[in-house]
């Protein structure tokens, strides 16, 4: 039996609310999930070969499949913030959908947009838990995810983990991460300090020439389902001089710590 046409409306609604609201986002982007296996590493990440960053032009992509969006999610953070218009792209998948009439095949685009809408939902969600910020030339993209398998609710334990991907876009000169500075809350008041000057990130100082990418990821356990992060890195300019720079601040902007479907504790 052919998919339902008011289950294929319903469905459809649904993905461009969400890909609206997605595409709302103040620095949107398509993010990759965090994994757990990620906490306590670090390291640069490669840019992808020139001819696999397929984003020639300035108009905004328009994806053809569910397994292009899965490659562009998986690679997006190699290729800066590619422009991508989801709406269009669910747009222009439904209409040609429409032209099918073998039931086994509309019945799997239907499934193929049900796994597009999960997809959806945690991009949403990734959003929600991110946050942008340039300071002198140096980009940090902070999102976290919540680790269910981790947490405790029985015993007010809810474990979190982050990713921090730094980018340095100065064209003159090098810099290097020296330390950081966090400061952890949960939305019961508890509050959990990471001083200034901790040394290094995951057990590094990185240096990055222009254009080059550090990623790493740690994590932490709060007292509540709902949390935020904010923070600082501290790095130093590297010139062709002996002398180096002042040490400076690049800020680590506020990003939330959600644990989804559980009930505020506030």
């Amino acid at each position: 039996m052919m998919p339902s046409p008011a289950a294929v409306r319903a469905i459809y609604r649904c993905l461009l609310r969400d890909a609206r609201e997605l595409q709302r986002t103040p620095h949107f982007n398509i993010r990759r999930e965090l994994q757990l296996e990620q906490w306590g590493t670090g390291g640069f990440v490669e840019p992808l070969p020139t001819q696999e960053d397929t984003q020639s032009t300035n108009d905004p992509r328009v994806l053809t499949s569910l397994d292009e969006f899965r490659r562009l999610r998986d690679n997006a953070f190699r290729m800066g913030s590619p422009s991508v218009d989801i709406v269009q792209s669910i747009r222009v998948a439904f209409r040609q959908n429409m032209q099918i009439s073998d039931q086994k095949a509309a019945s799997a685009k239907l499934d193929e947009a049900i796994e597009a809408l999960s997809e959806l939902s945690d991009q949403l969600l990734l959003a929600q838990c991110s946050s942008v910020t340039v300071t002198d030339g140096i980009r940090i993209e902070a999102s976290s995810k919540y680790v269910q398998s981790h947490s405790n609710p029985a015993s007010n334990t809810y474990r979190f983990t982050y990713r921090v991907t730094i980018t340095n876009q100065n064209e003159g000169c090098s810099i290097q991460i020296l330390g950081r500075q966090y400061t952890f809350e949960s939305e019961k008041g508890q509050r959990i300090a990471l001083p200034r000057n901790s040394p290094g990130i995951v057990g590094a100082t990185p240096l990055l020439s222009p254009g080059q990418t550090f990623e790493y990821a740690s994590g932490v356990d709060i007292d509540a389902p709902r949390g935020s992060v904010t923070g600082c890195l501290h790095a130093v300019r590297k010139t062709g001089d002996d002398d180096d720079g002042d040490i400076f601040d690049v800020l680590v902007s506020k990003f939330a710590l959600i644990a989804p479907n559980t009930p505020s504790n506030r």
